[in-house]
This record gives C-alpha cells, sequence and structure tokens, in this order.
C-alpha cells in the first residue's frame, strides 16, 4: 500500500475536493494550506506523492518545491503540480515539478489520474541517489549562508555610509552662509557616499554651480578612465533648489539610495542656511533703520534746539530796554534768519508728507528752465560765497521750456546746490550745466567735494541718508531731506534724476531729466489748479492749545472771516449747535474728547450743512480715512498755514452756493 498523499494548496474548498476524490479511492490524504506548513508535513510524514499548487499564500510553488528536492529524505518523493490549463497550448514549467494536474480538478477523473502519476514518475531512492542529493543539499545551504553573509556586509557598509553621511552635516551651523556651508559640507559628503566628486547646481538666483572634491581623490590625480555619474534633484516639497552630481570612480548597487539620503540632508542644510541669510539681513536691514531713525530724531534735535537757543537769546536783548539799538537789529535779524530755518526743515519734513500722499498741489505753466536756474542760483549764492567756494554757472543758451511749477522747480535746483555747497569744502568747486537731450531739458549740478561711497549710491536720494556718514568732513547741517524731496519732485514732473561719484574724495554729479514742452505727451505731468478765491465764512475753531487758537483767530479774521474759538470738545458741540457755524476747523488731540468723536456729535446734531476740516499733526492714508469716516470733510496737517487753509475752504465752495 502506498504511502499517504500530501496536498499542499491555499484553497481550503480545493483541499476538500482533493481529500473526497483521493479517499473514495482508498488513498490517505495529508493537507497544508502554505508552503512552509506543507515543507513541515513533508518532512514529518514522508508522503509517496505531493500535490503542489503553484499559487501559495506565502511563497510560489517553485520556490517550494525546489526546497523540497534539496533535502535528502524527500529527494525522491514525486511532486506534482495543480496549475491552470496550458496558455494558448503551451505550458508554462515549474522548477522541481515531475508532473502537472489541471485545475479545477474532474472529481470523476481525479483519482485515476493520481494513480497512474504514481505508476509512471520514477524513483530515486538509490544510496548512490541520496549522496549526491545531500551533497546538493549541503551546497545549496553554504551557498545561501554566503548569500546571508555578503548581504550582511552590505547592509553594515550602507549603515555606515548612512552615519557618515549624518557625520558629515553634523556640527555645521546654518550661520555660516549658504556659500561657505556648501564649500564644507560638499567634500565631507563626498567621502561618506565615497565618491570622487560632489557638485550642486542650484537654480534659484543667483544660480551658481559649486564643486566638493573627496579627500580620497586629490586634484590632479588621474581616477578613472571612464566615471560614473549619478544625479539627485536638490530640494523640499514645493520648493526646488536645483540638482546635485555625485561622480564615481565605480558603480554600486547603493549608489542611488545614499545619493538620495545626502540629497535630502543638504536640502535640509541650505534651507536652514538660506533662511538664516534673509533672517540675519532682515536684521541688519531693521538695525540700519532703527539706527537712522535714532541718529535722525538726534539731528532733529539739535536742528531745532540751535535755533531756539539763539532766538531765546535774541528775545532777552530785544527785551532789554537798555540795549544798544544796533545789537538790537542785529537780534531781530538772528530771531527772523533762525525762524526761518526752523520752518525751511518743517516745510521739508511736510512735503515729504505731502508727497507720500499724493497731495503736493502743482501748478501746469510753461516755464523756461534756465530762468528757473537763475533763480536758484541767487538764493544759494551767498552760502556758496561764504564758503568761498568756486562756482562755474551755465553757459548762455535757448530757451528750454517745460511745463511744470516754477516754484518747486526751483527747490528741486535750490536743494541740489544746497547739497553741493554742503558737501564740498571751502576753495572746492561747484559748477552747473544746462543742455537738452533729445526730448529733455538736462540740469547737472556738480561738484568737486567728499563723494558718495558706492554703498550709499543706491540709498543717497531716500530720507534722512547722508553720504557724510563716517567721513572725513564734519556731518553737515539739515535732516537729509533735500534729495529725496528732489527725487520726488522730479518724478512729479515726469522726469527723472541720478546720482553718480567715483567715492569718497571724488566729488558727486548729480544729473536731472525734464521733459521738454513738446514731449509733454510722452511725459504727463500730474497738476493740480489753483485754488479760488476764498469767500468770508463764520468759522468755530476748536483748539486746545491757546497761542495756536489765537494765531488762527488772527489769521482767519486777517482774511475776511468771522471767527469764534472754543478750547475743548464739549465746548465746541454746544457753542456749534447754539451759532451754528458754517465752517469747524478741529483739532483732533483734544483733552477731553478726540476731534473725531466731536465730529460725529455735530453732524448728530446740525446734519450736512456744516464743513468739518480736520486738524491734526498725523498725515498717513490710515489718518486720512479715520478722518472721513468721521464725517470730516477736509484734512489738513499742522502747522495750518494760510495757502494750505485757504484750500480746504475753497473746496466748501460749491457746496456753499447749492440751493
Amino acid at each position: 500500500m502506498p504511502g499517504p498523499i500530501l496536498c499542499i494548496d491555499g484553497d481550503p474548498q480545493h483541499r476538500v475536493a482533493v481529500r473526497h476524490a483521493l479517499e473514495k479511492a482508498g488513498h490517505v490524504v495529508l493537507e497544508a494550506g502554505d508552503g512552509l506548513h506543507g515543507m513541515e508535513v513533508a518532512l514529518r510524514d514522508r508522503p509517496s506523492l505531493i500535490l503542489l499548487d503553484v499559487s501559495l499564500p506565502d511563497a510560489d510553488g517553485s520556490t517550494v518545491a525546489r526546497a523540497l528536492r534539496t533535502h535528502p529524505a524527500l529527494a525522491a518523493t514525486p511532486i506534482v503540480c495543480l496549475t491552470a490549463g496550458p496558455l494558448n497550448g503551451e505550458r508554462v514549467p515549474v522548477a522541481g515539478c515531475d508532473g502537472y494536474i489541471d485545475t479545477p480538478i474532474d472529481a470523476a477523473r481525479f483519482a485515476d489520474e493520481v494513480g497512474g502519476l504514481l505508476g509512471r514518475l520514477p524513483r530515486l531512492a538509490t544510496p548512490t541517489s541520496v549522496e549526491t542529493l545531500n551533497g546538493r543539499f549541503v551546497s545549496r545551504l553554504v551557498a545561501e549562508i554566503d548569500e546571508a553573509e555578503k548581504t550582511r556586509k552590505r547592509m553594515q557598509h550602507r549603515a555606515a555610509q548612512l552615519e557618515r553621511i549624518d557625520a558629515a552635516v553634523d556640527g555645521l551651523t546654518a550661520e555660516i552662509g549658504t556659500r561657505t556651508l556648501l564649500d564644507l559640507l560638499l567634500p565631507r559628503l563626498a567621502d561618506a557616499l565615497g565618491a570622487v566628486t560632489l557638485t550642486v547646481e542650484l537654480s534659484q538666483s543667483p544660480s551658481e554651480r559649486i564643486v566638493g572634491r573627496s579627500r580620497a581623490f586629490p586634484v590632479g590625480e588621474t581616477v578613472v578612465a571612464a566615471p560614473i555619474e549619478r544625479r539627485q534633484p536638490l530640494g523640499l516639497p514645493g520648493r526646488p533648489l536645483g540638482v546635485v552630481y555625485a561622480l564615481y570612480a565605480r558603480a554600486s548597487a547603493d549608489d542611488e539610495m545614499l545619493l538620495s539620503v545626502a540629497a535630502h540632508q543638504l536640502a535640509l542644510s541650505l534651507e536652514n542656511a538660506v533662511g538664516y541669510e534673509r533672517e540675519r539681513s532682515r536684521r541688519r536691514e531693521l538695525e540700519d533703520r532703527d539706527r537712522r531713525k535714532d541718529e535722525f530724531l538726534a539731528v532733529l534735535a539739535h536742528e531745532l534746539r540751535t535755533p531756539l537757543a539763539a532766538i531765546v537769546a535774541a528775545m532777552a536783548l530785544i527785551a532789554e530796554p537798555a540795549t544798544d539799538p544796533e545789537v538790537t537789529r542785529t537780534a531781530r535779524a538772528v530771531v527772523s534768519r533762525q525762524v526761518r530755518h526752523q520752518a525751511g526743515l518743517l516745510d521739508d519734513l511736510l512735503d515729504l508728507t505731502r508727497v507720500a500722499h499724493g497731495r503736493l498741489g502743482l501748478r501746469s505753466l510753461a516755464v523756461d528752465l534756465r530762468s528757473v536756474t537763475a533763480a536758484a542760483i541767487e538764493m544759494t549764492r551767498p552760502a556758496i560765497e561764504e564758503r568761498r567756494q568756486v562756482f562755474t554757472p551755465p553757459s548762455a543758451g535757448d530757451p528750454l521750456m517745460i511745463t511744470g511749477d516754477p516754484v518747486r522747480l526751483e527747490q528741486v535746483v535750490i536743494n541740489l546746490l544746497t547739497n553741493a555747497t554742503k558737501y564740498t569744502p571751502t576753495g572746492g568747486a561747484i559748477a552747473v550745466l544746462l543742455e537738452r537731450s533729445g526730448d529733455d531739458a538736462v540740469i547737472t549740478v556738480r561738484d568737486s567735494g567728499e563723494g558718495i561711497p558706492a554703498e550709499l549710491l543706491d540709498r543717497v536720494f531716500d530720507p534722512f541718508v547722508q553720504a557724510s556718514e563716517g567721513g572725513a568732513w564734519p556731518r553737515p547741517e539739515g535732516l537729509g531731506l533735500g534729495l529725496a524731496l528732489a527725487r520726488r519732485l522730479v518724478e512729479f514732473h515726469g522726469g527723472t534724476i541720478v546720482a553718480r561719484s567715483a567715492g569718497r574724495g571724488n566729488g558727486a554729479e548729480f544729473v536731472a531729466r525734464l521733459p521738454l514742452t513738446a514731449a509733454q505727451e510722452r511725459a504727463p505731468v500730474v497738476v493740480e489748479a489753483t485754488a479760488p478765491e476764498v469767500r468770508p465764512a463764520h468759522i468755530l475753531i476748536v483748539e486746545d492749545d491757546a497761542d495756536t487758537r489765537e494765531m488762527l483767530r488772527f489769521t482767519l479774521e486777517h482774511d475776511g472771516h468771522r471767527v469764534d474759538a472754543a478750547g475743548t470738545g464739549r465746548e465746541a458741540v454746544e457753542l456749534a449747535a447754539g451759532t451754528r457755524p458754517e465752517v469747524m476747523i478741529i483739532d483732533l488731540g483734544l483733552p477731553d474728547i478726540q476731534g473725531h468723536e466731536v465730529a460725529r456729535r455735530v453732524r448728530a446734531r446740525i446734519g450736512d450743512d456744516i464743513y468739518l476740516i480736520a486738524l491734526t499733526g498725523y498725515g498717513r492714508a490710515e489718518d486720512v480715512r479715520e478722518a472721513e469716516a468721521a464725517g470730516f470733510d477736509a484734512h489738513v496737517l499742522k502747522p495750518a498755514i494760510s495757502d494750505e487753509l485757504a484750500q480746504a475752504l475753497a473746496r466748501r465752495a460749491p457746496k456753499a452756493d447749492a440751493p
């Protein structure tokens, strides 16, 4: 009686069908649901036949068959594979199988098929065949042990390289900067990867190509005739940084994987370095702004206190009855001159604010740039002569007609000449040139003075910047606003202005280009018409500072207006309700309630029949919007000069004429 038949099949229903068919024919059937269990049953029970499904849950039939064949005790056991029928008339052979039965099985014929196979398949049970199989088993076992050892060594080598990659990055800080980081890191990573060189091509501006060479391959040494190159994208999710290339003397199965790890570490290091550089640059910029702000405030305090000291001293002399009349006249001149100086500082600050908010009114007149320049020269000639500077005026020529505001254009030339005078030492030279260039009139102011450092050329037109920072000459007086205002006025007239200098001690040159009248269509000028005549009105002034309140009253009464005044917000609301003025000029910084609240209460009690003007020292766009939201019709910056009040009052004229 033959031994049991072992059925190794992952399908339980299929195993039941096989057992039922074979047990009806008198066979003993053993079962296993996967390859490992099947091999255990085969070694334990030594079946006379093994029925093997080619698709098992843990391994394919070919692998199980080869494993069964290598064991001497099972080498002579026939193995029949249960497979689907031949594909296109050809059956795919399975290594280690002695025969095949098609599935699904035919229950009526299956036992006969198995019996026939048992009778036909050869037996290999001789002592010689067992010896041979024992040798084969030992050889395969040795080969598998050798392969396992190779795998272990390969994994150890891979782990060592990964540790070297990590060590290459360790200890480097983002604070050294991007380029220095790459110069240090690339050779280390090349060593860790076993590469000859590691090259990074950065895609971001400015693009760079940095090469790091392994210390194991010195420069100039012939490495290999045909080096092997691998490449990996360099970047982080959503942020490409470039490409990294590795050049190898010989290939390795782990090259791609290890280069991918190195590229990721490199991208992280680069991102940290770039972020640090960006933050360091931002911090330097903020520190520079803070330094310039502190410096500006210090200079502003100095520029305001110095005239005040002279004014206080002069006023003391004027108030003394015994003062000599000539000394009194000199003291009055000092007061007048110092007041004009302070007014000029405030005007520059206010002009910059007006320009920044687009509120600088320009007249549109036909102007000869030569006559404007001549007037500006006369205004600055005393300062030039006081410093005994050699001045060369522009040569005579045809008129250079432009369209613009003559007062503001003269201010541009005065600011350029004043700047040249400040930065040119005694005995130095200043020259002004006027010429036509294509469709433009060009004015050049050139000096032989201190010059402009290269690092300041791009910022010389910024507010509060002065080129004498750290220079050889004493810091000039002023707030550093003249050039900033000149540039903005030139741009408002459709022109451009640039600064040129060869550096410290080499003088400077400022060149302004303004479109000639014939070219105005190509360079339009934004202009504002002059204010219409203001008719007298009943005005209520709301101002807590008594001196300011009285000066405003005198100014407006001088212009023909009927004026009432209040010192607090609550007093103003009650006075407005009782007297019904046509206009209210309201200081926003009142001691009891804010000017915005005064406006809202007046609007609630009187309505839209009153014209409200906000008076404030704050001129930002958000300040104007806040005033408009509170119900104000106009916004005037302190100090409120007569012209600005007149312009604000003129804007109510159409409303006053309305029926």
